[in-house]
């Protein structure tokens, strides 16, 4: 961002970077060559929509997720709310919105899994785990992500699975670890943190689990992790780095 603008063809250009923190507004930055600024962003109502102007808005987690050059995050107005939400981050307009859509249920519990994913690249995926039951329900968009608005959005369910002994993905209430999946055509990869830290990788298959494995001397206790797809697109550099790479 220079002179406090950008543009939306500079996206991939640009570095930005984010730091987001439940119960505060959100703060970014970014860089290109000589240029570089931060800026604090509040939370806006959504386009058009007066009666979200004085609700306050609270993140549910740290972790965005990307799609179509947005992020969106899983937030709530009241933890009580039978239905969460969606707020999203527009990088054309540099903006904050408090609405984009609403999800197909709400936490319940703080020890329920709740975790929002891309599906097949330009759709959203929920998942959610009952923490009781241990029951798992997935939710998926049924039409591709409007970036513009989320007015056409409609949930449907994609999966249930009741899996025997299966064990909680979220080990406490006071955990702020959520954990982290994707889906693989009929799988469903998932990884999480036991009560002592350590994460396992497991693998259901058809309402049955296939595998199960534990990190335990790859990584340290409670990782940061994420689901990362290798792309073979290259990402566009600055002109100074292109030319570099020419000589």
């Amino acid at each position: 961002m220079c002179n406090g603008r950008v543009k939306a063809d500079e996206r991939l250009s640009d570095e930005f970077v984010f730091t987001t923190s439940p119960f505060q507004s959100s703060n970014w930055g970014s860089s290109r060559n000589e240029c570089s600024s931060w800026k604090d962003l509040k939370l806006k109502a959504s386009r058009g929509d007066k009666s979200l102007k004085d609700k306050v808005t609270t993140l549910f987690t740290r972790c965005g997720v990307s799609l179509h050059g947005n992020l969106y995050w899983i937030a709530f107005y009241d933890k009580t709310d039978l239905l969460y939400h969606l707020i999203n981050f527009d990088f054309s307009s540099e903006r904050f919105y408090t609405f984009f859509c609403d999800l197909p249920c709400g936490m319940n519990h703080p020890r329920n899994a709740l975790v929002l994913r891309v599906f097949k690249g330009d759709r959203f995926a929920l998942l959610k785990q009952c923490y009781k039951t241990k029951k798992i329900e997935i939710w998926v968009t049924k039409n591709k992500i409007n970036v513009e608005d989320g007015d056409d959005v409609v949930w449907m369910n994609f999966r249930t699975l009741s899996i025997p002994n299966f064990p909680g993905l979220v080990s406490n209430e006071y955990s702020s670890s959520q954990p982290s999946y994707f889906i693989d055509d009929k799988r469903l990869v998932m990884c999480s943190c036991d009560e002592t830290g350590h994460p396992w990788i497991y693998i259901v298959k058809e309402n049955k689990l296939i595998s199960k494995v534990k990190l335990n001397s790859v990584v340290d206790p409670w990782p940061v992790h994420c689901t990362y797809f290798p792309s073979l697109v290259p990402v566009p550099g600055s002109p100074r780095e292109e030319a570099l790479l020419q000589v």
